[in-house]
């Protein structure tokens, strides 16, 4: 093996040199864009009045990662979150036809979407954006962590500063 460069050792710095590498030769390891997106919490902040069961026509842009899927059919509610909160999300077979609803419903925990959606409150009074049309944006390959444990072998987190 050549001593001038060995390869690292390091999961994490493999990952990451891979990833400048992509990115010297010009290859954007990341390419999907989603413009217009708005923070979560500006969205529940304009909805922070609704009444349970009120429904609104307020369209909005948001993504971020999925962290819970509940029901599944006709109708399933997921939970999104970005770095300024969680928000709830309907998604309707009559809204994305049978395939939407069933590529929605194969991604994982953990995958980034995009979805554009109207507001309204749940009967129980929960703000819920009601998906109109969503777009995987990336793609998670490893699973999240417990939720209630959270990682516990500090090997599986990367070094500090990178």
């Amino acid at each position: 093996m050549d001593s001038e460069e060995s390869p690292p050792q390091d999961v994490f710095t493999a990952r990451r040199h891979k990833l400048d590498a992509l990115r010297s030769a010009g290859i954007e390891p990341f390419p999907h864009e989603f413009r217009g997106v708005e923070p979560i919490a500006g969205v529940r902040g304009q909805h922070a009045s609704l009444q349970a069961g009120e429904e609104t026509d307020a369209a909005h842009r948001v993504a971020g990662r999925i962290v819970a899927r509940r029901g599944q059919g006709k109708m399933a509610f997921l939970d999104l979150s970005d770095r300024s909160g969680r928000i709830q999300l309907q998604a309707r077979v009559d809204e994305l036809g049978e395939a939407g609803m069933e590529r929605l419903l194969e991604l994982d925990l953990g995958d980034v979407i995009g979805i554009d959606g109207i507001a309204f409150a749940t009967r129980r009074g929960e703000l819920t954006l009601r998906i109109k049309r969503y777009e995987l944006l990336a793609k998670s390959l490893r699973p999240l962590p417990e939720k209630y444990h959270g990682l516990k072998d500090v090997e599986t987190l990367p070094p500090p500063g990178t």
